[in-house]
């Protein structure tokens, strides 16, 4: 304000004239006149400088946003090419194909960061299990696969196992979901036990290994809580049941003295044994005992090796006739036979899993890379590495069984459970597809073998000969009659023939529309006759006409041996 007034008082006091009460009323008006340009130019400053740093701060918000949007733009590309890389490693490994397999993984090593973002965490932990399948594959690995904490014996590495444990105690702490599956439990055992005064409780897995037995401390501290109500405890039993023995003791007397603090009779007892071998005669249930069977994430472990082993528990189960199975497990379903389809379930789940992580830990938290690394990359390394036969069972087990009435009292009854793979089975069919002497010569031998694996059925059996003269009029002894026949068969051996086995299901139909009307005029286009024949006499290719007739030519035309029987790595991706 000052250097602005000082100016103007400056000019006033040159312009003075002899009138004095005149120039004071003019200095007065000048004054008053200068304060009020002043403060307006003052307003005016202030605003216009406003404008402009709320401009710049527009420009700058506007910067960000397209920093973090190109930003955000080339995450998202750097993320789809680790899937691509992941997926095109994936085919590699399932293919055998250890060189081109070996490249991948080496750049996607330099590009899976430890600490990078969530699917970079992921993407390492899948970069070490694909790699370890690789090297299996060639040089089979001789330890073996850990499905359960509690399996951990004295064959694994001790460090391994303390990192592993490390690992799942952290996530213990950190996540809700496995806390939230124990508080979801002890409430059904707590609905369960009302009106009873004896509870037993089995624990397959013996509380995910977890030291302290938190599941059993939150029991046991609600049951303090609620005793004299609707509830009266005599007595509380549990039965662990695992592989280390010395774990399941150690845990079972901190929960004896934890629950003597608060005043409750515990009784615990351990049972070594893995659930297929369990036997109710390994389970001692007492007359008056409420007894409950507890499996948080165990039925998923069950290997099946023989297709009773899943049965096994569930009847073992059902045997005890207990008033409440507890159950909680993954919502995933990455335990089927076929590589790929396990791979990209796998990497589905585990990307979410990995998402979650970063909601809850800091980027570059040692805790989080301890999770990742040594607990849901061994999970991750189980599932890649596995044999097709270790992983036939699929996480179905909630329909595997039902609650019913049965005698007074609550047990459980096995259902059958509609398998679809068991109805694919029954409708799956071979077929006879022979390649004629002119498509031979017209080289179209590959393009009809395109059209059948495009449709996605298996070629089971493939050879190129000559045909003789008896075997042809073998094969077509039903057309002896008519006056074609001398000539059909002069065609069928005047030259190589390609013979094919097919199947697949529904292939008989499927195979008599890929080949089209037997007259190339009439074939629908698309058809191999339709776009590739010319005449009815040169109509390239044969199929059989029925199911019987595909089995009595495949028959005919293969010797025992002849027939390849294997599994397309494909397969989970043609049909549910």
């Amino acid at each position: 304000m000052i250097p602005l007034y000082s100016a103007f008082k400056c000019e006033i006091i040159n312009d003075i004239d002899d009138d004095e009460e005149e120039t004071k009323r003019h200095i007065k008006n000048i004054k008053t006149s200068s304060h009020r340009l002043h403060h307006l130019h003052f307003r005016d400053h202030t605003w216009t400088l406003t404008q402009r740093y709320l401009a710049a701060e527009a420009t700058e918000e506007d910067m960000i946003i397209i920093s973090n949007t190109n930003n955000d733009n080339e995450e998202e590309k750097h993320e789809m090419r680790l899937v691509q890389l992941l997926i095109a490693c994936a085919e590699a490994v399932a293919s055998r194909d250890k060189s081109h397999a070996s490249t991948l993984l080496s750049h996607l090593r330099s590009i899976s960061l430890v600490f990078g973002s969530s699917f970079q965490r992921v993407s390492s932990c899948f970069v070490q299990a694909l790699s370890h399948r690789l090297d299996s594959l060639f040089q089979p690995i001789s330890s073996v696969m850990i499905m359960n904490i509690m399996d951990i014996n004295a064959a694994s590495s001790l460090y391994h196992h303390q990192k592993m444990e490390e690992a799942y105690n952290l996530l213990y702490q950190i996540s809700p979901h496995i806390q939230f599956g124990h508080y979801v439990g002890n409430s059904t055992i707590l609905e369960a036990f009302e009106g009873h005064t004896f509870l037993h409780v089995l624990d397959l897995g013996m509380s995910l290994g977890l030291y302290h037995g938190h599941q059993w401390r939150g029991l046991i501290q609600t049951l303090v809580n609620r005793t004299g109500g609707h509830l009266v405890l005599r007595r509380l039993k549990i039965t662990g049941v695992g592989l280390d023995i010395v774990k399941l003791q150690t845990i079972g007397e901190e929960l004896e003295a934890y629950a003597d603090t608060l005043g409750i009779n515990l009784e615990f007892s351990a049972v070594r044994k893995n659930l297929e071998d369990l036997s109710p005669n390994d389970i001692k249930v007492h007359e008056g005992e409420v007894l409950v069977v507890n499996s948080i994430l165990q039925l998923h472990c069950v290997i099946k090796e023989s297709h009773g082993a899943l049965n096994s528990v569930l009847q073992m189960i059902h045997n005890l006739s207990p008033k409440v199975l507890v159950m909680v497990e993954q919502d995933s379903s990455h335990n089927g036979p076929f590589f790929l389809g396990r791979f990209m379930e796998a990497l589905h789940y585990y990307s979410a899993i990995f998402d979650s992580l970063d909601a809850m830990l800091p980027k570059y938290d040692t805790k989080r890379a301890k999770i990742e690394q040594f607990y849901f990359g061994e999970e991750i390394k189980n599932i890649m590495v596995a044999r097709a036969k270790e992983w036939l069972m699929e996480k179905r087990v909630c329909d595997g069984f039902t609650l019913v009435e049965e005698k007074g009292c609550d047990a459980f009854k096995d259902i059958r459970i509609y398998d679809m793979r068991k109805d694919i089975e029954e409708r799956v069919e071979e077929t006879y597809i022979m390649v004629k002497p002119d498509g031979v010569q017209r080289g179209l031998v590959g393009e009809i073998i395109s059209r059948f694996e495009k449709k996605g059925f298996k070629l089971k059996g493939l050879k190129l000969f000559q045909c003789s003269k008896e075997l042809a009029e073998e094969h077509y002894k039903d057309l002896k009659a008519k006056s074609f026949f001398p000539k059909l068969i002069d065609y069928i051996t005047s030259g190589p023939v390609v013979s094919m086995a097919w199947e697949g299901v529904g292939v008989v139909a499927s195979a008599r529309k890929l080949i089209g009307s037997t007259d190339p005029l009439q074939a629908e286009p698309g058809t191999i006759r339709g776009d590739l024949a010319v005449q009815t006499g040169r109509n390239i290719v044969h199929g059989s006409d029925s199911p019987e007739n595909g089995q009595r030519e495949i028959a005919l035309w293969f010797k025992e041996g002849e027939l390849c029987e294997w599994t397309p790595v494909l397969a989970p991706w043609l049909r549910e």
